[in-house]
């Protein structure tokens, strides 16, 4: 029998996306009506997931199910801010 000891690491696993640590992601207050911050936490405690996963797969089922389905010209919208977001400006490669 092979008695191999696997190391723990110490704290909670990353819980972000591929492994990101949540502590890195920015911050976001966002103000709901009492029933909705209900709804928000009991989809998290009933999967086990926590509130900002919930929101976040939230905010993804709007964007790519809904607008891109009912509000097709909003979502190529989104789509282009995004994109535009993503490429550099020229600051960001100036070396000094």
């Amino acid at each position: 029998m092979s008695t191999e000891v696997k190391k723990r690491l110490r704290g909670r696993p990353p819980a972000g996306t591929d492994g990101k640590r949540v502590r890195d992601y920015a911050p976001l207050l966002v103000r709901v009506p009492p029933r909705t911050r209900e709804i928000i936490t009991a989809i998290a405690n009933l999967t086990g997931r926590s509130s900002s996963q919930v929101m976040n797969e939230m905010v993804s089922v709007y964007h790519i199910h809904y607008l891109k389905q009912f509000e097709p010209r909003l979502y190529f919208q989104v789509e282009e801010a995004i994109t535009k977001d993503d490429e550099p400006t020229p600051n960001q490669n100036d070396e000094h």
